[in-house]
């Protein structure tokens, strides 16, 4: 079941399973509380804001939009992006 439909996210099932079918010699696995709550984080940052990645040939773009004064509010895209990102 995914995320849309049930508004759940399970960190520590989901990991533990991806820990239990590794079947390479080589399993990178979630082990401090650290690196679980950089987990947390990066999930709960990807839901509130959505894809945030930039394909590189839109990068120069990207950076010359975010530089760009929002007329609405006064402050640079960059600006506002940031503050999204800090109220999370």
């Amino acid at each position: 079941m995914s995320f849309e439909c049930s508004r759940v996210v399970l960190v520590f099932c989901f990991l533990a399973v991806q820990h239990i079918t590794c079947l390479s010699g080589v399993c990178v696995v979630v082990v401090s509380q650290e690196q679980y709550m950089f987990v947390y984080d990066a999930v709960l940052e990807a839901l509130k804001c959505g894809d945030t990645s930039v394909p590189c040939t839109q990068l120069r773009q990207k950076l010359v939009k975010l530089q760009t004064t929002n007329p609405d509010t006064g402050k640079t895209f960059c600006q506002e992006e940031y503050e999204v990102s800090c109220g999370l």
